[in-house]
């Protein structure tokens, strides 16, 4: 074969198949050898690789994939700021620390198929997460303990759901998603008014889901003109249509007393007991300076 120039050889078919062959020197004989052979068995390590940058060509980004094909890593997928992984990530070191800090509006999606598992050897501390549900079932603890804030309901109507637990036949909610504790002023009136009335009127009360437990003291210096039955106004939630009742054997009333809330109503009606059995209590029953203490639970 007469001398050829390079320049002058035709063009091979790229990619190359790797059977190809290269004259090359070694040991001071003329050799032959493989294109895939040209770097068998040579590692090169990542630090001898110096760019400033390395690039895409097209919107199909940079992808990592492993010897059977697959993608293990990619960036930039689609012409977007993204780094897609597709594996385990395993971070073990002991000084090793993961900051995800997104700006603005930025969020974080933690969206795995299986189980999420946050579980730090040490203390540590969750800020503006929201770990939650579209579907039942999700967004599970073993416990959580709320050392500076509180647990606080999103939305009205929700709640603690306890229907994991056993109940009767006739269960209709096991949802407690109401708890209030507060103070209210009761009004107390002789049939209906209380003209001429004063003292010091006290009311507090405590709500844990439909339950309303109310704890009142009025200590009249005047019971005023007002005549008629003995009411107390102003409860604090309207009771249910179901009666609520109490004896109270603690209360000062000369004679032993009891309650109960009208039905569907924010009005408390006072009883006495008398040896022919209970009647209404009225103004006639009171004094200038009556101490009146009962506690009362109805239900909303």
């Amino acid at each position: 074969m007469a001398d050829t120039k390079i320049s002058a050889l035709p063009a091979s078919t790229v990619p190359l198949a790797g059977t190809e062959v290269l004259p090359i020197v070694q040991s001071s004989t003329t050799k032959q050898v493989s294109v895939a052979n040209l770097t068998a068995g040579r590692d090169i390590a990542a630090t001898s690789l110096t760019t400033a940058a390395v690039q895409a060509t097209n919107s199909g980004g940079l992808a990592l994939k492993n010897a059977g094909g697959i993608t293990q890593l990619s960036v930039g997928g689609g012409g977007g700021d993204n780094i897609t992984l597709s594996v385990a990530t395993n971070i073990t070191p002991a000084n090793a620390a993961v900051a995800i800090s997104p700006t603005g509006t930025g969020t974080v999606a933690i969206s795995p198929a299986g189980a999420l598992t946050i579980n730090p050897t040490t203390a540590s501390t969750i800020n503006n997460t929201s770990i939650g549900a579209t579907t039942a079932l999700t967004g599970r603890f073993t416990s959580v303990t709320a050392t500076t804030g509180n647990f606080v309901v999103g939305t009205s109507g929700q709640g603690i759901d306890f229907s994991v637990t056993s109940h009767p036949a006739g269960m209709t909610s096991e949802l407690l998603s109401d708890y209030e504790e507060g103070t209210f002023t009761p009004d107390l009136r002789f049939g209906g008014a209380n003209s001429g009335m004063a003292g010091t009127f006290t009311g507090n009360y405590t709500k844990i889901g439909r339950a309303v437990n109310v704890q009142v003291r009025i200590a009249l210096s005047a019971k005023g003109s007002s005549t008629g039955i003995a009411t107390i106004e102003g409860l604090p939630f309207t009771s249910s249509t179901f009666p609520s009742a109490i004896i109270d054997p603690s209360n000062t009333w000369v004679l032993t007393g009891a309650a109960f809330v009208g039905l569907a109503s924010t009005t408390l009606y006072l009883l006495q007991q008398t040896s022919t059995g209970r009647t209404t209590l009225s103004d006639t029953n009171l004094s200038n300076d009556s101490d009146l203490r009962l506690e009362v639970t109805y239900i909303v």
